[in-house]
């Protein structure tokens, strides 16, 4: 025991706080626990780091009594923009430092100083590769005094699949998405009736950007997951997975068309087979700002007093409810139409007129005259004929109330079906 004084005063004299790991230390060494005095001492000068390699096999048993360097460092979670880390504690160490750095770099930077043995590093980039490294501090006089690190690589997950849309169903479930960058691939999984997801499908190309299930009932219900996946010296990470639900046929009514009567817009399509009920949504543009303007069980639907001049942009979905599921909404079909203004009705109506009279040609009544005569004789000679002439059905021409024009359309197709009959 007078030994054991000696030394703790010369440690204190040197310098060093006399915590209890040295005390630990040296009652040690007294019991006999198979190493020397040197061999659980600060290697080195003073400030020298104390390291593992310094300790003795069986002063490593009771490291963590002793401080030392961080052990077990681990990843506990991954996320898009975080990773979490825990270490085993260190017996009298109150400090831990984390360093960052990129994959491909040797340039860390000091992010995190914690009390605790574990540590979440956040603000990452998505799939992003880091290196970690984490030590830990001894205080003592004069300052603290770090210990070796352990360090470890973790990547952070990608960010969900955007733009997940179906596109057909039918025979086949299909659906698309948008290209993920930082994704190496795909999984895709499927739930058929409620039961548990199933991976159906992997894609090693982050460009393959669709799926087509073809191995579907008509009328069931199933539920689509797809992960962006990132892969890394053999470990990969899903994101979280964009979902979308399918009740097969479920599909964009057939002949979906609008008719204008005055200033109402009458919807009409073909039923389909697998939809409870339809959704129509309207916009003015073409491809954004939809609104849901009406839902209907029929296969008809008219808007009234519409405005005139407004060009009606119209999307139709099928929707399929049945209890003990959600609501499953299907493919959309699309139309388009506008209500002309009075000034464009108007101006059709002059047209027309204008095309009517320019059938019409001055001729004298003379003229007039000899060509009825010259009709009235092909009539009898035609008549002979099992396909008659078109004198056959109406005159050939006809006065205008003035007796100063002539009606030339029955001659004119006269004229293209003897051409027709002798080329």
């Amino acid at each position: 025991m007078k030994t054991n004084k000696i030394l703790i005063a010369a440690a204190a004299f040197a310098g060093v706080a006399v915590t209890s790991a040295v005390i630990v230390g040296v009652a040690n060494w007294n019991r006999g626990a198979g190493g020397t005095l040197s061999e659980a001492r600060l290697s080195g000068s003073l400030g020298e780091p104390l390291g593992a390699a310094t300790l003795s096999e069986p002063a490593k048993a009771s490291e963590h009594r002793l401080g030392g360097a961080v052990r077990n460092l681990k990843k506990t979670e991954l996320e898009t923009d975080f990773i979490s880390l825990d270490w085993d504690d260190v017996f009298g160490i109150d400090k831990y430092y984390v360093y960052l750095s990129d994959a491909d770099s040797d340039d860390f930077t000091l992010v995190k100083t914690v009390g605790e043995s574990e540590v979440t590093i956040d603000d990452l980039k998505s799939a992003h590769v880091y290196n970690v490294k984490v030590t830990t501090s001894q205080e003592r006089e004069g300052g603290a005094m770090n210990l070796p690190a352990a360090s470890i690589t973790a990547f952070t997950r990608p960010k969900p699949v955007t733009g997940l849309t179906k596109t057909h169903s039918s025979k086949t479930n299909e659906f698309k998405w948008k290209q993920s960058k930082s994704a190496d691939g795909y999984r895709i999984y499927r739930s058929a009736d409620g039961d548990e997801y199933e991976l159906i499908s992997e894609i090693d190309k982050n460009k393959t950007v669709s799926f087509a299930d073809k191995d579907v009932e008509q009328g069931t219900f199933y539920g689509y997951r797809v992960c962006a996946v990132r892969s890394v010296d053999g470990e990969s990470l899903e994101s979280s997975p964009a979902e979308l639900t399918f009740v097969s046929g479920l599909c964009a009514p057939e002949g979906f068309k609008a008719e204008i009567k005055d200033t109402n817009i009458t919807l009409s399509w073909k039923k389909n087979a697998q939809a409870t009920s339809y959704n129509i949504y309207r916009s003015n543009k073409e491809d954004k700002d939809f609104e849901l303007a009406a839902s209907t069980d029929k296969t008809k639907y008219t808007f009234e007093k519409q405005k005139r001049g407004v060009k009606y942009y119209y999307r139709l979905e099928p929707v399929s409810e049945a209890e003990g599921r959600e609501t499953v909404t299907g493919t959309i079909a699309k139309t388009v139409t506008r209500i002309p203004t009075q000034s464009e009705l108007k101006a059709k109506v002059t047209s027309r007129a204008g095309i009517a009279s320019g059938t019409y040609i001055e001729i004298s009544i003379a003229h007039q005259r000899a060509r009825y005569g010259r009709c009235n004789g092909q009539q009898r000679r035609l008549s002979q004929h099992s396909h008659g002439s078109l004198c056959d059905r109406f005159p050939r021409y006809r006065h205008d109330p003035h007796g100063t024009r002539i009606f030339l359309l029955c001659e004119l197709l006269d004229g293209l079906l003897r051409r027709l009959r002798n080329p």
